[in-house]
């Protein structure tokens, strides 16, 4: 017969491992359009553009056009709050139900002398909280994903109560040569599941390439970055051999000094075509259209900023 206490743990931890995998995949679900605008914010605005701007927020809404249909809100709308130091304090993601809005809110926390950042998500009472430790090099070497519990009923004054750990996983460097750097993925039973090498080129330096292997598997999976003589990232791939071959590409179009086009493939087929627009005055990123290659849907994202006095 199997003791109650080890019955009792095993039940928790398989409560534990349900709650992780219905998170995961609800976000995989409800925020595919959310890390699209965060890249394009990272890249075309990073903190120290945020900080000669001196940009304290980016509203941006999603719309679409159907075929032979007008353009609809979509309901979704992401709210981006900066400090003036150009990191980011607050994001919220606003989406529209029946009859009613739902606010999901992600607050950030910087502590400068253990390296650390939190990225803690409020959503219908419940907390998840992702803690990342960096090194002095700025590199990622301990990422954890946490369910917590507020001894408060303000969820902008968090006073942790319980936490438990869904998710650990640590990172090791090891430089090889002035080009090249080996990177070790750690599972949260501080053991190798991933390694592989980063490459470097140019002076500053910038990431031309990244082969990884999973240790147990062999699966790989491999990113290659070109750049023009300004810097500017031109292309980039994707491939892994995880489900057949499969490969991934997209390449970026520049006029002057700004983005105008991206086109995504998959296997050489084109899946999605992007085009951006800037306002005449201030030469901001006024909206994206973003057109899928296989259907006739148009996605519409709307930009608008608010400034620092």
């Amino acid at each position: 017969m199997i003791p109650i206490q080890l019955l009792n743990r095993t039940i928790q931890k398989i409560f534990i491992l349900i709650f992780c995998l219905i998170t995961l995949h609800v976000q995989a679900q409800i925020n595919q359009h959310q890390e699209f605008v965060t890249t394009v914010l990272d890249k075309l605005y990073p903190a120290k553009m945020h900080q000669g701007k001196k940009i304290k927020s980016i509203e941006v809404e999603l719309g679409m056009k159907r075929e032979n249909s007008r353009i609809e809100k979509s309901g979704k709308k992401y709210i981006f709050n900066y400090q003036e130091d150009g990191r980011l304090e607050l994001f919220v993601e606003v989406l529209r139900k029946e009859y009613e809005f739902d606010s999901i809110f992600t607050l950030h926390y910087y502590n400068k002398e253990a390296k650390l950042q939190i990225a803690r998500t409020y959503n219908n009472g419940k907390y998840l909280a992702i803690y990342e430790n960096f090194d002095d090099a700025g590199r990622l070497i301990k990422s954890m994903r946490c369910q917590e519990t507020n001894l408060t009923d303000d969820f902008r004054f968090f006073k942790i109560g319980q936490q438990t750990v869904l998710q650990s996983e640590s990172y090791q460097y090891e430089i090889i040569n002035d080009n090249q750097v080996k990177k070790k993925f750690f599972n949260d039973q501080n053991l190798v599941y991933k390694e592989g090498i980063l490459y470097y080129e140019g002076n500053p330096k910038m990431l031309k390439a990244q082969e990884f292997a999973f240790t147990t598997t062999g699966v790989k999976v491999n990113y290659t970055y070109t750049y023009d003589e300004q810097g500017r990232q031109m292309e980039s791939n994707y491939f892994s051999n995880a489900a057949g071959e499969i490969k991934e590409s997209t390449r970026y179009t520049y006029n002057a000094s700004v983005l105008t086009e991206e086109k995504y493939y998959r296997n050489s087929s084109l899946k999605n075509q992007r085009f951006y627009f800037y306002g005449k005055d201030n030469g901001l990123l006024e909206s994206i259209l973003s057109k899928s290659g296989n259907a006739y849907l148009i996605e519409i994202y709307n930009f608008n900023f608010t400034f620092y006095p």
